[in-house]
């Protein structure tokens, strides 16, 4: 394979675009992913239907300089560990139980606290999960969940609650590294959780940042693959040239102009079918004396040339500046870096419908549930294929299906829009 590095976080980067897609279908461009999985979480923020790029990127401890979607992991998923720290408190992940032997509650001689046993203690997970494939073991999720309860004093529902509050901190922390940390307000965007786990803890992440609104897509785990379908064909050119902004950008526009005809060649060639192609300029700027640039874009069609204004990247500069770091100085030397040029075809896609709903929209069952350390609430059961558009309920509530299950707090409702993607609101968001 040519590139291997270029495959780094393609799963996580195809959920990305799938959730792109599934946020489209009802009509919500600004989202913040949220992607919870065995061993880790995945978050990426997407403004105005558009994945953030990052163009340099540590991964293992390597340094890695390619243009990638803008995913930030933490060590948060279904099966990673709770356990006393040096310091004598509580701490969940980074070390996972895995698929082998998993979680305690999966029954396959795991005995350490999970998440995922924290969630089963709670009453939060099914007694079965992929459809029965896969009985749930409570009494083994209680006897891991105790260890650490007995170690610190506390009850089994507070030491559970405990450890979902801290994988939670974890998440939001993550969610904060893409967006406030680089001029985002989270409040402005709606939460889409998805991976088998990310529905269980999406509506604790968003009333922790102040998010009101709260995205399910139709098949969460598998949303990867769905990316995977729906991604567009790219190629990346860039040249690196530094010089101050201010005097005459001749030199500058040519190294545009050589890119921009490297990335149509590349369109003619590599994307004969594409039924849209087009051209994306990025030029990265600074202050003089920074050692980090600002992305600035400027979309191109395929059949024109860009001329670059100083003034024009002035304002961009400015404005990007704005709003990653809340101010500017209009005064101080601005530098160019390098110049990016990125050829973009859509290719046909498969236009995947989501089944008709079957059943009656009727709880199956009723699970006591903890939300907090008050008391279980009896809290109804609904499977997601019963569930058509316009069917809405107050939480609590449980949504299940082979691939995740939902849960949906007091304060919460749920409805599920014409895309058959179930959208929450939160009412006491922060």
């Amino acid at each position: 394979m040519a590139f291997p590095v270029r495959t780094a976080l393609s799963g996580p980067a195809a959920g990305a675009v799938g959730a792109a897609t599934s946020g489209a279908k009802s009509a919500m461009n600004d989202l913040i992913t949220l992607y919870i999985g065995g061993t880790s979480t995945d978050v990426c923020l997407i403004h105005g239907g558009q994945t953030e790029i990052a163009h340099v990127r540590d991964i293992a401890g390597f340094r890695i300089r390619l243009p990638m979607i803008d995913i930030h992991t933490v060590g948060a998923g279904g099966g990673s560990i709770a356990h006393i720290g040096p310091d004598g408190l509580m701490k969940v992940g980074p070390e996972s139980a895995g698929a082998v032997p998993g979680p305690a509650c999966y029954g396959k001689g795991g005995d350490k606290p999970t998440l995922s046993d924290a969630n089963v203690v709670l009453g939060r997970l099914p007694v079965s999960l992929a459809g029965g494939g896969l009985t749930i073991n409570r009494q083994k999720a209680l006897e891991a969940v105790r260890k650490i309860a007995e170690t610190l004093g506390l009850s089994d529902v507070k030491a559970a609650l405990g450890i979902c509050g801290i994988a939670v901190s974890n998440m939001t922390r993550a969610i904060r590294s893409v967006s406030t940390e680089k001029g985002h307000d989270p409040r402005n965007f709606a939460l889409m959780p998805f991976g088998g786990a990310g529905g269980l803890h999406a509506a604790d992440v968003a009333h922790a940042l102040g998010i009101k609104r709260i995205i399910v897509p139709f098949s969460p785990g598998i949303l990867c693959a769905d990316g995977l379908l729906e991604a567009d064909l790219q190629e990346n050119f860039v040249a690196t040239y530094r010089t101050r902004l201010g005097g005459s950008l001749a030199e500058v526009n040519k190294i545009v102009d050589q890119l921009h005809h490297q990335a149509k060649d590349w369109i003619a060639s590599e994307a004969k079918d594409a039924e849209q192609s087009g051209c994306m300029l990025t030029v990265d700027m600074r202050y003089v004396g920074q050692n980090y640039e600002l992305p600035v874009k400027f979309e191109l069609s395929d059949d024109t040339s860009a001329e670059l204004d100083v003034e024009v990247l002035k304002e961009a500069f400015f404005e990007a500046h704005l709003r990653s770091y809340g101010h500017v100085d209009r005064d101080a030397p601005i530098e160019i870096v390098n110049v990016r040029m990125k050829g973009v075809a859509r290719l046909r896609q498969v236009r995947a419908t989501s089944p008709a709903p079957q059943g009656r929209a009727q709880p199956t069952e009723y699970h006591d549930v903890w939300f907090a350390e008050s008391g279980a609430v009896s809290t109804p059961v609904y499977p997601r294929s019963a569930l058509a558009p316009g069917f809405s309920i107050q939480g609590p509530a449980i949504v299940t299906q082979f691939d995740a299950t939902t849960l949906v707090p007091p304060s919460t409702t749920l409805k599920v829009d014409d895309a058959l993607n179930l959208i929450m609101e939160i009412k006491d968001a922060q």
